[in-house]
């Protein structure tokens, strides 16, 4: 049996490891699959070792009903019709323990808590309803959704349903008359997507797929807000998203609007048919005028549900519902006539992750996992780049102030992303145009579609070609088909803009003139760029990618690559009576500031502020921070989570103490002090489900560090395996 030295070390080793497969081709992937099995192998021997020497002592837990399910799967953000969000964790659970407001026939449930059920179930309308769902269970509408009113039903700890009533007894009527055995292997099929093993699910004889609400509320008013008619609560952007759900790559594929994006074209009719058809009688008599004509309110909606399901960005969706200036117009126009192009990129680049998850499952038999893979990049930037472009144009009239002068203006302060403004440009210059900017727009999707299809097709080939291409390529073959459509007159991407942002970055980064000489660094005597980040000006030494080196007090030279940018902010003094050092992330409106108290890796004593600024999360801040340092770096004493509202007034005075300090003679007494009050705490292992296998590990240390015990940390890395280690 292991001791929690080696236990611990082991379950390291297994999360980083689950890192490097991820970004290995087949050849390289077998030896770290081979270690990785082995630690399994291992890490079992030694829990039934465990279980064993406890048998006798710890005495089994009943079968209450409730636990007799699978282990809780991925975590699930949902929101209620009126914006309140909830967190939610997945389940999947024998139907006979699901606890239903009513009966098949419409009669109340004796056992349910009367107070959270607040409609009528008994009402011809209700059971009809039902009825009508269990006739025909589609199973996407029936599990991941974004809101409580949609998706698979939300139950208490107890699993009463607290929101999809009405869902649940349709599947129970649809079980009971032999109709559900689709929605039975959809469960099954797409188990790991929730984080579940599917021969664990198929061995359910009435599988059925919950979200565990986690968030503490008042269980009266959430199941009331959950259960309001949608169509009554919902904005026009919450409809939107509601909408895109019932679009299935079938619906997508009639898609066919005229080349300008007309919605109503004749060749588009069998797409609103299909649309109507999914929205349902009752609610789509209100979209045809008199005469049985669609309406302005279908063509909105039809219009604001493509945009989600290709473009997944709730800005874009606001724009095309708000938009009214008609060159405005125009660019959605031409977004929605390009809309199925980047909806199958989103299917293919969703397909792509699955390929490589499942690659890795099915050789090591092992891991499920979600992150994301490097490969995806492309579509991801492209996408991005597009959406930004679109708002720097809507920025500019917003503003009235011509785009170029705009990007000047962010170029002055920021460093701008120059596929967007170049994307930007174009836009502009084809504003009047929907045809010409769709033109473009598919043959950016369709470019990128075939590389995602050329990478899928090389995961399994042990010699196929590595090379891929990069938004720059692909921006020049949309070039190359303007041109050859509209001839040599037609405006283009300024790849100029792109390329030389990018030779001026590489020639800063990488050039060796540009690295100061360590008396240089002593002195502060070498050339520095400056910029605006958020409300904060900021001294960059080491942009990212740079390498950044000196020497130790005990004479050891020490060199990293920075994976972000790293210099001071401007007008401050830190403990050691220089600017206060930052590390700055991708995000500069960010709402929080991370203060990492950094401390001397040997005497624990602290050393000075290391500043995370533009990061989304404590887990962003920590992973960059460790990442900007060599492996099994011990300086970090504890990080502080602060408002940017009172960072401000926190760098306004000299910084000589830990954030953390509390009037202990040091900084290493004060965190001890800090660290003993977390041990009573506790840890709560669900609370880490969320993370990479990659953030698990930097967070292990950073808990070993805070004074946790091997104990209380082991547990969270056994919980975290367990649901993604078969």
């Amino acid at each position: 049996m292991l001791n929690l030295m080696e236990k611990m070390a082991l379950q390291r080793r297994l999360l980083e490891l689950i890192e490097l497969i991820k970004g290995t081709n087949v050849i390289e992937r077998m030896p770290l699959m081979t270690e990785a099995l082995e630690i399994i192998n291992k890490l079992k021997a030694s829990m039934t070792a465990n279980t064993q020497a406890q048998a006798q002592e710890v005495e089994p837990e009943p079968d209450d009903g409730a636990n007799a399910s699978l282990k809780a799967g991925n975590t699930a953000i949902v929101f209620t019709p009126k914006g309140f969000e909830v967190k939610t964790v997945y389940r999947i659970v024998e139907l006979s323990k699901v606890i239903p407001s009513h009966t098949t026939d419409g009669k109340v449930n004796a056992i349910y808590s009367e107070e959270l059920q607040p409609r009528d179930r008994e009402r011809k309308t209700s059971l009809a309803q039902v009825d009508k769902i269990a006739g025909s269970l589609n199973p996407k509408r029936l599990t991941s959704s974004d809101l409580t009113s949609h998706g698979s039903p939300i139950v208490g700890e107890d699993l009463m349903v607290e929101s999809g009533n009405g869902r649940t007894l349709a599947i129970t009527k649809a079980y009971r008359s032999g109709k559900a055995s689709e929605y039975r292997q959809y469960l099954v099929d797409n188990a790991r997507k929730w984080g579940f093993n599917p021969l664990q699910v198929d061995s359910l004889d009435m599988p059925v797929l919950v979200r565990v609400r986690k968030t503490a509320v008042d269980r009266e008013q959430f199941a009331r807000e959950s259960n309001v008619s949608d169509l009554q609560s919902m904005s026009a952007t919450e409809q939107a998203f509601a909408d895109s759900e019932m679009i299935d790559d079938n619906t997508m594929a009639l898609f066919s609007p005229s080349d300008s994006g007309d919605l109503f074209s004749r060749d588009n009719k069998p797409f609103i048919d299909a649309f109507v058809s999914k929205i349902g009688l009752e609610q789509s008599a209100s979209l045809f005028d008199s005469n049985g004509n669609p309406n302005r309110q279908l063509r909105e909606r039809m219009k604001s549900a493509i945009f989600v399901k290709a473009y997944k960005n709730k800005s874009l969706v606001e724009l095309a519902i708000e938009a009214d200036d008609p060159e405005i117009t125009n660019i959605i126009n031409a977004l929605g006539a390009s809309a199925p192009a980047f909806a199958e990129m989103s299917a293919i680049n969703g397909e792509l992750h699955k390929q490589l998850s499942d690659g890795i499952s099915d050789s090591l038999d092992a891991f499920s996992y979600t992150a994301k893979d490097e490969r995806s990049n492309l579509a991801e930037q492209a996408m991005s780049a597009l959406v930004r472009a679109t708002e720097l144009v809507r920025e500019s009239k917003q503003k009235g102030v011509p785009l170029d002068e705009l990007l000047s203006q962010n170029d002055m302060f920021s460093e701008g992303d120059p596929a967007s403004e170049a994307l930007a440009m174009f836009i502009q210059a084809n504003n009047r145009s929907a045809k010409r900017m769709a033109f473009a727009f598919k043959a950016l999707a369709e470019s990128i579609n075939k590389e995602l299809i050329n990478q899928g097709s090389a995961i399994g080939d042990l010699f196929g070609d590595t090379q891929e291409l990069t938004l720059v390529d692909v921006l020049t073959q949309v070039n190359k088909d303007v041109i050859a459509q509209y001839g040599n007159d037609a405006s283009q991407i300024e790849l100029d803009r792109i390329n030389l942002q990018a030779n001026a970055s590489a020639q800063s980064e990488q050039s060796d003139q540009d690295q100061p000489t360590q008396g240089q660094k002593q002195v502060g005597n070498y050339k520095k760029g400056r910029v605006k980040f958020g409300d904060f000006d900021v001294t960059i030494e080491n942009p990212i990618g740079s390498t950044r080196s000196g020497v130790s007090e005990s004479g050891v030279e020490w060199s990293i690559k920075l994976k972000n940018h790293y210099g001071d902010l401007q007008k401050t003094k830190g403990a050691d009576g220089d600017p206060i050092d930052v590390f700055l992330g991708d995000n500069p409106n960010a709402e929080f500031a991370y203060i990492v108290d950094q401390v001397d890796s040997d005497s624990r004593k602290f050393d000075e502020h290391k500043i995370m600024l533009g990061f989304d999360g404590e887990s962003d801040a920590k992973r960059a921070y460790f990442g900007n340092y060599d492996q099994g770096w011990q300086g970090l004493g504890a990080i502080t989570k602060m408002p940017i509202a009172k960072f401000k007034e926190w760098i306004k005075s000299s910084q000589k103490q830990p954030v953390s300090y509390s009037g202990g003679e040091s900084a290493q007494d004060d965190t001890e002090q800090a660290n003993k009050s977390k041990v009573r705490s506790g840890l709560n292992p669900e609370d880490y489900e969320g993370m990479t296998s990659d953030d698990l590990k930097v967070e292990s240390f950073t808990l070993e560090q805070q004074g946790y015990s091997l104990g209380e940390i082991s547990e969270v890395m056994d919980h975290w395996l367990s649901k993604n280690v078969a």
